[in-house]
């Protein structure tokens, strides 16, 4: 919780530095989904992988952009109340890599759709008293996204799940090959 905040507050300031590189985005992701064998393992959740996209070498931190899918994982098994499903899948539009994360929680309600990216803000987790947080891992996933040149959104209602966006530029946009 600590490193949240500070880096929270470093990247309000805008003192943050990302260390780019060429990465793998689908070993990212994979690397984010081993974190949670332990859970899945144990009949809590399924993390369903469809990594079709042909181009997923992007330029980026390995290390934050692995925290965004942690992020993501984390909060599709606390917001959930029935076993937990989860499916992210890549493809390519144009010169990005498009990743959806989905899940079957308890959703967002549509009044806080446009506010869940804000530090430090929390919807109300309803019947679901164990949730701990402190709300910064979106607007931190958001920051990483966007320094990194991508985009996030969600779609998400209540009852019926979320469904996170991003996009990334691949890697030869940048003037390198594949």
């Amino acid at each position: 919780m600590v490193d949240a905040l500070l880096n929270a507050a470093a990247m309000e300031k805008g003192d943050f530095t990302l260390k780019k590189e060429a990465a793998d985005l689908h070993e990212i992701i994979r690397g984010a989904v081993r974190k949670f064998d332990q859970i899945t393992g144990r009949g809590n959740g399924k993390i369903n992988l469809e990594l079709n996209a042909p181009d997923y070498f992007i330029y980026c931190d390995p290390f934050h952009t692995g925290n965004i899918f942690t992020n993501l994982i984390d909060n599709a098994i606390k917001y959930n109340n029935t076993g937990t499903v989860i499916t992210i899948t890549t493809s390519n539009c144009a010169n990005y890599i498009i990743v959806t994360v989905d899940d079957n929680g308890i959703g967002i309600p549509k009044e806080h759709l446009g506010n869940i990216f804000e530090t430090f803000y929390r919807v109300e987790s309803g019947n679901i008293q164990s949730v701990r947080g402190n709300g910064i891992g979106l607007s931190y996933s958001k920051k990483i996204v966007e320094a990194q040149e991508g985009t996030i959104s969600v779609e998400s209602e209540s009852g019926k799940g979320s469904r996170f966006e991003i996009h990334f530029p691949v890697k030869k946009q940048y003037g390198s090959e594949n």
